[in-house]
Parts: structure tokens; C-alpha cells; sequence
């Protein structure tokens, strides 16, 4: 009987053992081939500054060259927002940077840009009050602030040179939209009043009643929306209000059922033929974290990135740029997190880190680590003639038991899915926005 307790105590240590020391062995295996890697990061590698008004940020010529680039940060941490302000500063003094391509629909951008111009936050508190309702974490003082600072610099700088932002994402708020709507609505009836045309010009209020209708149905929504629509498209081009042609289709888009990429891609398209931007000039959008991957992700899934670079008007233009953490804090939607995990408020600060093999580790952080040491935040080049990355599964997957809320495995491929990435080392949480609706 003894006999069997000591096998069964000998059996349970080596089950605790090897327990202990299992999610190691990634960490284990990249250590013994990261000869080339630390070697690369440590001659690619520079040392952001949240305090600099452009942070520091150098790159290498041909990714300056490049008309669109995007940064994809995990949403939740305060030192990425800081950060696009700064890459914003940066590029306007070295690209001649004018226009974001923004993750918020059309219809936000619109009030965005009435703020940058106006410096009037009435345009933009409906924007954080809609997040705010649904706990999403873009509804943060952060990102607020961070509008505040780009009106700021805008206000900085000679008059018609200022960054302006263009929406691409599919409806996020139909209130919000609809609000916008009167408003282009009324630039429509000026635009038609300015130019000579024959017959009557339509009565768009009394068109889209239906579709204002806080109960009305789907199909009201569709008919009066494409009634308004046809009307702007009977009167001639120079007529036309872009603004109120292009929010009508995204309405109609959103009531049809269009997916988020078909919307996206529609919107990016427009911008392009329609808007005429980004013909000539560079742009630069500050998106989700799977967004800016440039390469297919999960065995077949196409972000935005991979989408763009294969074809359209930025094919093999789109420059990337994506972060990767440790030692930082998130502010998460309590209600996305495990019963165990949530607080009681709308939000609960986690800690997250990516080099934590238990938790979650990204295959092949230690190379960045050992290149940024103690600095807050290095920018890492992964690009470029003689780049180990190319064709590379480092830090492609993650290992660790946080994996399972949303694992992303990038394809290896060449160039890499990233052309830099920043390592951000003890992040603070964003902090929830609480606009006048809570205060009061």
C-alpha cells in the first residue's frame, strides 16, 4: 500500500512539473534560434518618446514613400493614443500628411471635423456618449483628449494645412448618422439652389421623414433613404452635395446588410474616385490590431491591410506598423470578461502583458525586449533587406491560456505582416469618458 501512495506522490509532482513548466517550452524553443533576431532588433530598434511632440519616431525611406500606413494597436491601453498623436505631428512635418483614413464612419468624421474646425466639443460629445452606452473602449478620456490635442496642433499651424479626418467604417450609431444627415441635407438644398436646374428641387425633410421614424421599419428606412437618393442623382453633377450622396448610401448600405469590410472597402473606394483623396497624398489610419496585419490571418481571414496592399488605389503601398505590450494595464468591458474577472463597474482594469507564457506569450518577444531594455515605448523595424522576419513565424502565434478569448496567427510572409512594431513596456489603462450625461 505504501508503495502505491509513493508512485502516486511521484506521479502527482511530475503532473505538477511538467504543468509548471509546459508553457515554457515556446519561450524555450524561440531562445535557442534567436541568434538572428536579437541581432536585427538591436540594429532596427529606436527609443520612442511620449513626451516629444513628434515621440521620436524615424523610419526608413521607402516606408515613408509608402501612400497609406497603418498602426493597429489592442485596444485598452493609454500610451497607443498618445503615440498617434504623435506619429500624426510626425508625418504632417515629414510627409506632408493632411488626411486621416479613420476607423469611424462617415457620418463621425463629419463631427470630427467640424471640431478640428471649430474647436466646438458639442460636435464630438455624441460620438463618446454613444460609445459610452455600449461600454466600448473607445469611449475613453484618452481618445478624447487626444482630439483636443490634434485640434491644438491644427490651430498651430497655417490655415488650410491643418490634418483632417475621413471616415471609412460602416455606421456605427444610426442616431448619430441621421443627425448628420440634416445637417448635409441642408447643404444639399443650397447646393441645389446655387446652380440653375430645371423643375422643382425635392423636399428632402419631407423624403426622409420615414427614415427619421423612430419606429419605422427596415424597409420604410430603405425606401425613403433611396427616394432621396434618386432625387440627388436626377439633378445635375454640380448640383450634387457629396457629403449627403455618399452618408445616404452608407444608410442604405447599413439596412441592406451590407458586412463591415464590403462597407469599408466601398467607403475607401469613395474617398479615392469621389473625395480625391489619397490620389496624391499620403494617408494614415490608427486602427484595431487585426486591421493593420498585412498578411492572411487564422487560415484564410483577409484584414484590411492585405486587403488594400493586394488591390486598389493603395496596392502595394500599405506601410504597417503594429503593438505588442507587456507590463501594461487594460480597461475592459466588465461584461466581455469571465464572471471572476469582471468588476462591478462598466469597466475593469486587467493587467496585460504578452510575455507572460502562463497567461499569454507572443512567440518571439524576448527579441524586442532584449533590444528596448527598460524604455517605455521602442519602435522595432521588421522590414528590409536581410530581415530575419521575412517569411517568418516570429511573432506570428501566441501560446497561454488568454489565447482562448482571440487567437491571432498570422501567416508568415514576406514582407512581414508588419513592417515595424512598437513595443509598449507598462502602459496605463485607458480611463472611461464620462461626458455630461454621467457628470449630471
Amino acid at each position: 500500500m505504501l508503495r502505491i501512495f509513493k508512485w502516486l506522490g511521484l506521479l502527482l509532482v511530475a503532473v505538477v512539473v511538467i504543468a509548471l513548466t509546459l508553457p515554457w517550452v515556446p519561450a524555450w524553443k524561440d531562445e535557442l534560434g534567436s541568434g538572428p533576431y536579437k541581432a536585427w532588433t538591436k540594429a532596427n530598434v529606436v527609443t520612442l518618446d511620449l513626451g516629444a511632440e513628434d515621440g521620436g519616431f524615424l523610419f526608413d525611406e521607402a516606408f515613408y514613400a509608402k501612400r497609406l500606413i497603418l498602426m493597429g494597436e489592442i485596444h485598452g491601453m493609454a500610451d497607443p493614443h498618445a503615440l498617434d498623436l504623435a506619429l500624426i505631428k510626425h508625418l504632417h512635418a515629414t510627409t506632408g500628411l493632411r488626411w486621416l483614413m479613420a476607423e469611424l464612419d462617415f457620418a463621425q468624421s463629419t463631427l470630427v471635423n467640424f471640431y478640428l474646425l471649430t474647436g466646438d466639443e458639442t460636435y464630438i460629445e455624441p460620438i463618446f456618449e454613444a460609445w459610452a452606452a455600449e461600454d466600448a473602449q473607445w469611449a475613453s478620456r484618452e481618445y478624447f483628449e487626444k482630439l483636443r490635442g490634434l485640434r491644438e496642433f491644427n490651430a498651430s499651424v497655417p490655415d488650410g494645412e491643418g490634418v483632417l479626418v475621413f471616415g471609412v467604417d460602416r455606421v456605427q450609431d444610426r442616431a448619430v448618422a441621421l443627425d448628420v444627415l440634416k445637417e448635409y441635407a441642408e447643404a444639399q438644398e443650397q447646393a441645389a439652389s446655387a446652380v440653375a436646374t430645371d423643375g422643382v428641387i425635392p423636399d428632402w425633410p419631407g423624403t426622409l421623414a420615414p427614415a427619421y421614424a423612430p419606429d419605422a421599419e427596415k424597409s420604410a428606412r430603405i425606401g425613403a433613404l433611396s427616394a432621396a437618393l434618386a432625387a440627388v442623382e436626377d439633378l445635375p453633377t454640380a448640383a450634387r452635395d457629396k457629403g449627403f450622396v455618399h452618408l445616404l448610401r452608407n444608410l442604405i448600405a447599413l439596412d441592406e446588410g451590407a458586412t463591415r469590410y464590403e462597407a469599408i472597402l466601398a467607403n475607401i473606394a469613395a474617398m479615392s474616385a469621389v473625395f480625391e483623396i489619397g490620389d496624391d497624398e499620403p494617408l494614415y489610419g490608427f486602427w484595431g490590431f487585426f486591421h493593420a496585419i498585412r498578411a492572411p490571418v487564422n487560415e484564410g481571414a483577409r484584414p484590411l491591410a492585405l486587403r488594400l496592399n493586394e488591390e486598389g488605389p493603395f496596392a502595394g503601398a500599405v506601410g504597417t506598423i503594429g503593438f505588442i505590450y507587456t507590463g501594461a494595464e487594460s480597461m475592459m468591458p466588465s461584461k466581455m470578461l469571465p464572471g471572476p474577472m469582471a468588476g462591478e463597474g462598466k469597466y475593469t482594469v486587467i493587467p496585460f502583458s504578452q510575455d507572460f507564457p502562463y497567461l499569454y506569450y507572443q512567440r518571439g518577444i524576448y527579441d524586442l525586449k532584449a533590444a528596448a531594455g527598460d524604455a517605455r515605448a521602442s519602435l522595432i523595424r521588421l522590414s528590409g533587406e536581410g530581415s530575419p522576419y521575412a517569411n517568418s513565424a516570429r511573432l506570428s502565434s501566441a501560446t497561454g491560456l488568454m489565447t482562448a478569448m482571440g487567437e491571432i496567427d498570422i501567416a508568415p510572409s514576406d514582407p512581414p505582416a508588419f513592417d515595424y512594431v512598437i513595443l509598449s513596456q507598462g502602459s496605463p489603462a485607458l480611463t472611461a469618458y464620462i461626458g455630461e450625461t454621467e457628470k449630471n
